[in-house]
C-alpha cells in the first residue's frame, strides 16, 4: 500500500531566527478520514482553452481534525483564534509518496467541518505551473525587485534589473541620456560584435505620441542642449559650469529657446522584465527562445510617461504659502509688507515708483510641504527650484492699500494721482545668472485714477484696492530661483514743482478686503506638474511605470504573443518555456505507454470542434485612445479594432459565431513615415505611431501638417528594437551620406543637428556655423511593430503584412525590392501548427493509464506519447490517486505533423501603408484580407 505524507513548510523568518509562532510547519495526519485520498491533475494547455496555461491541482480533499493537525493549524476552528499567519492562504507543502518520491505545490485550506468541534479540514493542493504564478499573482510591475517584506527597502524596486547594478535609478531625460542609450543591440549586448555587455534596461527610440517639438521648429524632433552645454560644444565660448538652464535669460539676454517638452517617453527591455519576474518569484528559466536575440530586441512601451507616486513628487519640489489660516484673526496680522517712501520729483511728468520685495516678515507666515526646504529664510526670500519641470505660479487673495500719501512742504490743490498699476510680481533668477527678470503676477489699479485734495503740506488718504487673482504657468530649470516683490508705478495728473517730495505707506495685505475683519487666506503657491514626466528631469523606473499593471499580467501578454508553453519543476525551480512549435521534443524522446494502457476499459475519441467558432481572430487589446488604430480596422479589417490581426473563417463543420483571442495586456500599434521628423525628406524611417484624435476631430496621416496634441492614456504595447545604422554610401570629400533614412533634431533655437541611418558617417560638430550643426547620431533609435523596409524585422502583428527591403548598399541605396513579399506575423510563426493540429484532426482520446509513482514523479508534459503506432501529447492527467492501486484517466491530443508551410497571402492592397492605398482593400471571407 502507498503511504502519503503531507509536509507544510511555510517557514517565516524574522532577519535573525524563524518566527515559530507565525509559521505554519509540520506533517498533517492525513490517513484516518474516510473521505481522503488525494486526487492529483496534472495539465500544461487545455486544448479546449488554448490560452490557458494550467499546472498541477487536486480535487477538494479532506483530512482529519486530530490534534497535531489543530496544532499545525493554531485552532483555525475556534472564532476567538488570532494568527498573524493568513492560514488559508497558500502554503508551501511536499508530499512525500512512500518516502521515496515527493512533488512540491502549495496547499490551500479552503474550509473546516465542524459539529460541536472541528472534524475535518478540505484542502487543495496546487503544484507545477501554477506555483509561481500563485507567488506574482497580486505582484505589482512597479515593485518588481522589491520583496515586500521591509517597507524601508521598497525604493530599491527596478533599482538593479536583471542584474543591471543601479540601472532603474536617477536615469536622465536629457540629451546625453536620451542619446546614450541608442549603441545598444539590445537587452544583453551594447556591442554584439565586441560583447560588450549593455548596462541599461531603456532605450529611446524615435516614437510619436502626437506633435513633434510642439513649441519649436516644424518638421524636428525636440532634444535641447542646456546654455553650457551648446556653448561649449558649438562655439568658441566657455561659459561657466553652472549655467545648466534651457530657458530663462542670461547676462540680460533672454535665451530664445523654445519651451522644453519632452519628445522622448522610454521602453524597457522585455527580457529583462521577464526575467527579473522569474528570479524574484525564485525560479530560474530554462529556455532557448527566451535568451534569442529575437526576443532580447523586444521592447516594452511606457507609452504615457507618467509618475505613480505623483503626490510625492508634489510635495517634495512644490511650494505652498499661507498666511493665517485661522479666519479668525484680525487684519492687522494680514500684513505681508509695508513700504514707506519718499521721492523728490524731478519733473512735473515723473513715475512715482515702488520696488522692493515682498515678503518681509509677516506675523501670520506658515510654510507647507517638503519644498519649503528650498525657501531661503534671510531677508531676501526666495525659492529655489530643485527639479526641472512645469511649474504653475499662482497668486491669489491680496490687495493693496495705500495711506497718507502727500506731499511734503509745498501746498498743492486739487492734486489727482494716478496709478498704472499696481502688482505682486514673479521675478526668476535663472540658475548661472545673476540677475532677476519678471515672469507676471498679480496686477491691479490698472489706470485707476483718485483725487488727494487739497493737501496743505500734510493730507493723507486711504485707500484699498484688491489684486486680481493669477496663475502664471512656466518652465524652470533646476537651480533657478524665484522670488516676489511689490510693484507700484503711478504718476500725478497736475504739474508738481520739480524737487516737491511725496511721500506715503504701501501695504500689501494677503486678504481681499482688510474691513472685512477676516481672514481669506492669501496665498501663493509654486506648483510642479508632479504626473507628467518632462525634459530635464531625474526619474527612477519605479515611479513611471503604471501602478494597475501586474507581473502575472505582463507574463500573460508575453505568452500570448508568442504562444508560450510553461514547464516547472518545483524540485530545481526551474521553469520551461518555448512556443508551442519548439516547446515538445523530437518523436525519438517520446515515451511508449502502448503496453501501460487498460485495455479492459473503453477508451472514447472526442472532436473539439466546438471549441472553436467558424471565424477566428488573433488580434491585440483595443486601446480607445488610439484612434487610428481603431479606424484602420473599421477601414481594412472588418471591424476588428486592431492593426494587421488575423482573420480566418474555418469550414462549414464549424458551427457560426466568432472565436477571439485577444492579448490580455498589449495593444496594437501603426508604424508610420512621419515626415514631421525630419526636414526636406520624402522616405523616412518607419516609426511606432500612437496618435489619439486631432484636435479638429478625425485621424491622422503621416503626411498631414497637422499631428494630436500629445496622448498620456494609451494602453502598453510591445515594439521590436533596431539599431539601425546601415553600411550604406558615403562621400568622404563631401562628408555626406545620401541615406534618407534619417531625422532632424532641434537642440538650440539657432541650431539643427541630423541622425543619419549610416555607420559609415562620422558623428561631429560643425563649430561655430549654426544653423547647421552636424550629425547627432548614424544610429537611427527605430521600434516598430511593423517595419515594411525589412523583412528580417520581426513583424508583431497576429496577421502576416505585405513588405519589402530597402535596398542600404553603396551600389544601390534606396532602391526597394520589388514585388512585395509576405512578412509572417505572429499567427504564423507560432499558432499556425497547433491550430492547424486541432483544426485538421481535433482528435480527443480518454484512455486509462497504469501509473505508478515513478511515472507521475518524472512526468514530463513535453514528452510526446507513443501508442500503437501514433503519437500524442498529453492534454491532461486526471485524478491520479497515488494510495490507490488502480488505473488513472488520461486526456491525449493527437500530434500531427503538418510540417512547414508558406506563409497565407494578404489579401489587402499592397500599398496598405499608406493612407490612400491607391485602390479599394479586398475581403476574401475564407482566407482574410
Amino acid at each position: 500500500m502507498n503511504v502519503v505524507n503531507i509536509e507544510l513548510l511555510d517557514y517565516k523568518y524574522d532577519g535573525a531566527d524563524i518566527d515559530w509562532n507565525a509559521s505554519v510547519v509540520g506533517s498533517l495526519d492525513v490517513s484516518l478520514h474516510s473521505e481522503f485520498p488525494l486526487a492529483l491533475t496534472f495539465s500544461i494547455a487545455d486544448v479546449k482553452d488554448i490560452e490557458a496555461r494550467k499546472g498541477t491541482f487536486s480535487k477538494t480533499f479532506k483530512i482529519p481534525a486530530t490534534k497535531n493537525n489543530n496544532l499545525l493549524y493554531k485552532n483555525i476552528y475556534l472564532s476567538e483564534t488570532y494568527s498573524t499567519n493568513n492560514l488559508t492562504n497558500k502554503k508551501p507543502c511536499r508530499i512525500i509518496f512512500n518516502n521515496l518520491f515527493s512533488i512540491e505545490g502549495f496547499l490551500q485550506l479552503s474550509s473546516v467541518g465542524l459539529t460541536d468541534k472541528a472534524n475535518y479540514y478540505s484542502c487543495v493542493f496546487y503544484g507545477d505551473n501554477i506555483s509561481w504564478t500563485s507567488t506574482i499573482a497580486d505582484s505589482l510591475l512597479k515593485d518588481l525587485g522589491y520583496d515586500g517584506s521591509d517597507e524601508a527597502t521598497k525604493g530599491t524596486a527596478w533599482a538593479s534589473l536583471n542584474g543591471k547594478t543601479n540601472s532603474g535609478v536617477n536615469l536622465k531625460i536629457n540629451k546625453a541620456g536620451i542619446k546614450s542609450t541608442w549603441d545598444n543591440d539590445d537587452a544583453e549586448y551594447q556591442n554584439r560584435s565586441t560583447t560588450t555587455a549593455s548596462t541599461t534596461p531603456i532605450v529611446y527610440p524615435i516614437t510619436t505620441y502626437g506633435d513633434f517639438n510642439s513649441s519649436g521648429d516644424d518638421f524636428t524632433i525636440q532634444l535641447l542642449d542646456t546654455w553650457y552645454s551648446y556653448f561649449t560644444d558649438y562655439t568658441f565660448l566657455s561659459p561657466p559650469a553652472t549655467y545648466t538652464c534651457y530657458t530663462g535669460t542670461v547676462g540680460g539676454n533672454v535665451i530664445g529657446n523654445p519651451e522644453p517638452v519632452c519628445d522622448w517617453r522610454p521602453c524597457i527591455w522585455v527580457y529583462d522584465v521577464f526575467k527579473e519576474i522569474f528570479t524574484q518569484a525564485g525560479y530560474a528559466i530554462n529556455s532557448v527562445f527566451i535568451e534569442s536575440e529575437t526576443f532580447k530586441r523586444l521592447l516594452f512601451a511606457l507609452p504615457n510617461f507618467k509618475f505613480n507616486n505623483g503626490d510625492d513628487r508634489y510635495n517634495d519640489f512644490s511650494l505652498q504659502l499661507y498666511w493665517n489660516s485661522n479666519p479668525t484673526v484680525n487684519a492687522s496680522s494680514q500684513l505681508v509688507y509695508k513700504n514707506n517712501y519718499t521721492q523728490v520729483v524731478s519733473n512735473s511728468n515723473a513715475d512715482i515708483i515702488s520696488e522692493d520685495i515682498v515678503l518681509g516678515t509677516p506675523s501670520g507666515f506658515n510654510l507647507f510641504l517638503n519644498g519649503s526646504n528650498g525657501w531661503n529664510t534671510s531677508n531676501n526670500k526666495e525659492f529655489e527650484i530643485s527639479e526641472y519641470g512645469k511649474y504653475i505660479i499662482s497668486i491669489n487673495n491680496f490687495c493693496v492699500h495705500l495711506a497718507s500719501f502727500s506731499t511734503a512742504g509745498t501746498s498743492i490743490n486739487n492734486l489727482q494721482y494716478i496709478t498704472k498699476f499696481a502688482r505682486v510680481d514673479i521675478m526668476v533668477k535663472t540658475v548661472g545668472d545673476s540677475n532677476f527678470h519678471s515672469v507676471g503676477g498679480s496686477e491691479g489699479m490698472v489706470d485707476f485714477a483718485f483725487n488727494v485734495g487739497s493737501t496743505n503740506g500734510g493730507s493723507s488718504l486711504n485707500l484699498t484696492k484688491e489684486l486680481e487673482d493669477s496663475e502664471t504657468t512656466l518652465y524652470l530649470n533646476k537651480g533657478d530661483v524665484v522670488s516676489f516683490r511689490l510693484r507700484v508705478r503711478g504718476k500725478t495728473t497736475v504739474g508738481v514743482n520739480t524737487g516737491t517730495t511725496l511721500t506715503g505707506d504701501w501695504y500689501l495685505f494677503a486678504d481681499k478686503n482688510i474691513s472685512s475683519g477676516r481672514s481669506h487666506n492669501g496665498n501663493i503657491n509654486i506648483s510642479v506638474d508632479p504626473v507628467h514626466a518632462q525634459y530635464g528631469q531625474t526619474y527612477d523606473l519605479k515611479d513611471v511605470i503604471n501602478k494597475d499593471y501586474k507581473q502575472i499580467d505582463f507574463i500573460k501578454g508575453i505568452a500570448h504573443s508568442f504562444n508560450l508553453q510553461f514547464q516547472t519543476d518545483e524540485m530545481t525551480k526551474t521553469v520551461t518555456i518555448e512556443p508551442f512549435n519548439d516547446f515538445y521534443k523530437p518523436l525519438q524522446e517520446s515515451i511508449d505507454w502502448t503496453y501501460k494502457i487498460d485495455r479492459s476499459v473503453e477508451y472514447v475519441d472526442k472532436w473539439v470542434k466546438q471549441s472553436f467558432k467558424r471565424d477566428m481572430v488573433f488580434k491585440y487589446k483595443t486601446d480607445s485612445a488610439d484612434l487610428n488604430v481603431e479606424q484602420r480596422g473599421i477601414n481594412y479589417f472588418n471591424g476588428i479594432l486592431d492593426n494587421y490581426p488575423y482573420y480566418e473563417t474555418l469550414s462549414d463543420e464549424f458551427e457560426k459565431g466568432t472565436t477571439t483571442f485577444e492579448n490580455p495586456f498589449f495593444a496594437g500599434t501603426i508604424s508610420v513615415k512621419d515626415r514631421d521628423s525630419v526636414t526636406a525628406q520624402t522616405d523616412p524611417p518607419f516609426i511606432a505611431a500612437l496618435w489619439q484624435e486631432k484636435e479638429s476631430g478625425g485621424t491622422t496621416s503621416q503626411n498631414d501638417w497637422e499631428r494630436p496634441v500629445k496622448g498620456y492614456n494609451f494602453l502598453p504595447r510591445l515594439l521590436y528594437w533596431k539599431k539601425y545604422s546601415p553600411d550604406a554610401e558615403f562621400d568622404a570629400n563631401t562628408q555626406n551620406s545620401i541615406s534618407p533614412k534619417r531625422a532632424t533634431i532641434q537642440n538650440w533655437s539657432v541650431n539643427t543637428e541630423t541622425i543619419i541611418a549610416n555607420s559609415n558617417m562620422p558623428v561631429h560638430i560643425t563649430y561655430n556655423v549654426p544653423p547647421s550643426g552636424g550629425v547627432l547620431s548614424n544610429v537611427y533609435p527605430q521600434a516598430t511593430s511593423v517595419n515594411r523596409d525589412d523583412s528580417n524585422t520581426l513583424l508583431l502583428t497576429y496577421g502576416n503584412v505585405w513588405v519589402r527591403d530597402y535596398n542600404e548598399s553603396p551600389s544601390s541605396i534606396g532602391v526597394y525590392t520589388t514585388p512585395y513579399t509576405v512578412g509572417m506575423g505572429l499567427y504564423h510563426r507560432y499558432y499556425k501548427q497547433m491550430i492547424e493540429m486541432i483544426v485538421n484532426n481535433p482528435r480527443v482520446r480518454t484512455v486509462q493509464v497504469n501509473l505508478k509513482i515513478s511515472d507521475i514523479v518524472s512526468l514530463d508534459m513535453r514528452k510526446l506519447i507513443y501508442i500503437d503506432g501514433c503519437y500524442w501529447r498529453i492534454n491532461k492527467v486526471i485524478d491520479y490517486m497515488p494510495q490507490a492501486n488502480k488505473t488513472t484517466k488520461v486526456e491525449l491530443v493527437e500530434w500531427t505533423d503538418v510540417g512547414e508551410s508558406a506563409p497565407s497571402t494578404p489579401n489587402i492592397n499592397q500599398n496598405d501603408g499608406s493612407w490612400n492605398p491607391g485602390g479599394a482593400q479586398t475581403y476574401d471571407p475564407n482566407h482574410g484580407w
